[in-house]
């Protein structure tokens, strides 16, 4: 009797504890499962044929013309139609948490609310209106019925969209990914004053430095290649449009945008040429307008930044015209006195003989010349121009078919020459760097082969 009893007390406790068990588990997977959405609205995207947002002062309508999506009554901006393909595939179903959000139609009527009106093409008109009850949920009526629906706010968040994420941001859309180079810069800023610069052709990089750009305005020179990719063509791909003017005036000079106000960027990518016109600065933000369309937007100030650099910043402050191993021979003409330091080809055609005036050097002697003629750099403009008076003359020629450089110092200050190239005053250069090379070259042409000396 004691063993049934035994048995029938054992086969209850494992009943309880099954039970709880049950219990403990359903409790816990009501917790952690996964919430069963409900579909309250369904269509097809293509059948889609108008979007309005309602949201106080940022509201908007967009319409369907053809296969493309524009802003009604502002058809100067263009969409980002994928942005737009977007956001209507997320109205095409909508799916809500409950559909009972606890708070009654009168009660939702009274709180602030945001609108989605979908148009379609069937005729029918389809309206969501939002109201946020916490954090995470907010309440949903749809076209004015009875329910009050629960849905995730995130939801809400998606369909009152911001007019400025439809819209393409960037103002050259497609050139950050672009394999091309920049290959023609132009600014001509607000007072008139022109920078240009291109690639250079086949010919000019056989003969010249190992840069690929030179600056045509306001200089002629060779342009760093480095400093002009870095403050100049990474900037311009980059270049976003804050927000929009909608339905500009047709008086561009509202906007400083006229031509007699506006300053103008000009530039090739690859095959893609584009021109974007600057206005005024109005807090912080620049009017702006891309040559033959109407829309006008708004550009960050510090954004175009770059735009400011000043022409002799990205130049290549070298003073010779091609690469210094390139260089066949130097004369110098300070006074009275002439030197010549030359390289010239041996009869066996493989081996270069150096000279000082009329001297043999060593080819050691000749590459340290020609180094620190190349370690002589533009310091920057000149405030005042001398006369050219031939103070100390240079004349370069080199083996690659270059046909020569002529450059002439002249005192300018206490510690700068003015230099004249080809007979115009170029720039500031500094005068214990030239006078070195020359006092080099006076000591190369007393002693060539640099005998007794200790090195």
């Amino acid at each position: 009797m004691k063993n049934r009893k035994a048995v029938i007390f054992s086969v209850i406790l494992i009943l309880v504890i099954v039970s709880g068990l049950c219990v403990f588990f359903a409790l816990s997977g009501r917790e952690n499962a996964v919430v069963a959405y409900k579909d309250v609205f369904e269509c097809r995207v293509s059948d889609i044929v108008g979007y309005t947002v309602e949201d106080g002062e940022n509201g908007f309508a967009l319409e369907k013309s053809g296969d493309e999506w524009q802003v009604k009554d502002d058809k100067t901006n263009a969409l980002n139609q994928q942005k737009v393909q977007e956001l209507l595939g997320n109205v095409s179903v909508i799916s809500v948490l409950d559909v009972d959000s606890g708070i009654s139609k009168a009660e939702f009527l009274k709180m602030p609310k945001q609108t989605v009106t979908v148009a379609l093409s069937d005729g029918s008109v389809h309206k969501f209106e939002f109201a946020v009850l916490n954090k995470e949920k907010c309440a949903l009526n749809i076209s004015d019925g009875d329910e009050i629906f629960a849905a995730h706010l995130s939801l809400r968040d998606i369909l009152v969209a911001k007019l400025e994420n439809l819209r393409y941001k960037f103002l050259f859309d497609g050139l950050t990914e672009s394999d091309e180079a920049l290959t023609y810069y132009s600014y001509l800023d607000y007072d008139k004053k022109k920078t240009v610069v291109r690639m250079k052709d086949a010919n000019e990089l056989s003969k010249g430095k190992r840069t690929s750009y030179v600056m045509v305005e306001p200089y002629n020179e060779d342009v760093d290649d480095h400093l002009f990719e870095q403050q100049i063509a990474v900037n311009i791909p980059v270049l976003l449009a804050e927000k929009y003017v909608s339905n500009p005036e047709n008086e561009l000079s509202v906007y400083g945008l006229d031509r007699e106000s506006r300053a103008e960027l000009s530039f090739k990518w690859g095959t893609r040429a584009e021109v974007l016109y600057l206005g005024k600065n109005e807090n912080g933000l620049v009017y702006g307008m891309l040559k033959n369309t109407d829309g006008i937007f708004m550009i960050n100030a510090a954004k175009l930044g770059f735009l400011k650099t000043e022409p002799f910043y990205i130049l290549d402050t070298g003073i010779l015209v091609s690469e210094p191993e390139k260089v066949s021979s130097i004369t110098v003409t300070s006074g009275d006195v002439a030197y010549t330091v030359s390289s010239r080809r041996a009869a066996d055609g493989e081996n270069n003989l150096y000279f000082v005036n009329d001297s043999p050097t060593t080819e050691e002697n000749f590459a340290d010349l020609v180094r620190m003629l190349d370690e002589i750099k533009l310091k920057g403009e000149l405030l005042t121009v001398p006369e050219n008076t031939d103070e100390i003359r240079i004349d370069i020629t080199y083996g690659n078919g270059y046909s020569g450089q002529r450059l002439v110092f002249v005192s300018a200050t206490d510690k700068d020459y003015a230099m004249f190239a080809d007979g115009t005053a170029k720039f500031a250069v500094d005068k214990a760097a030239v006078d070195s090379f020359v006092n080099a070259l006076d000591a190369a042409s007393k002693n060539p082969l640099k005998k007794g000396e200790k090195g």
